[in-house]
């Protein structure tokens, strides 16, 4: 188990308090993105054993600085159920730089 970062829209969390668990959904993702979130889908499929098609979540290994209004949340993983990727190298795929 490993201890990891995520910050989240207060409508989120609210929502995940609502179903008792945070999941990935595409509503909250923009249009501008989704072609990104689709690759990005591609690469948990192909490197997590238990991966099952949603939308993913986004952690960090230490707690995120933001300017914004944020919920901040610490929670413990499976790294086994983390695929780590480097916050500037998906940037340039959000960019439309794709492999």
């Amino acid at each position: 188990m490993g201890i990891f970062w995520t910050r989240q829209k207060e409508e989120a969390w609210d929502y995940a308090k609502e179903i008792g668990y945070f999941e990935g959904n595409q509503k909250y993702i923009p249009s501008t993105h989704i072609e990104a979130y689709k690759w990005m889908m591609e690469q948990m499929e192909m490197r997590l054993q238990k991966y099952n098609g949603e939308y993913p979540i986004w952690v960090f290994l230490s707690k995120p600085q933001t300017q914004e209004r944020y919920v901040i949340l610490e929670v413990e993983l499976d790294e086994n159920d983390v695929l780590l990727s480097d916050f500037y190298d998906f940037q340039s795929i959000i960019n439309g730089c794709l492999p």
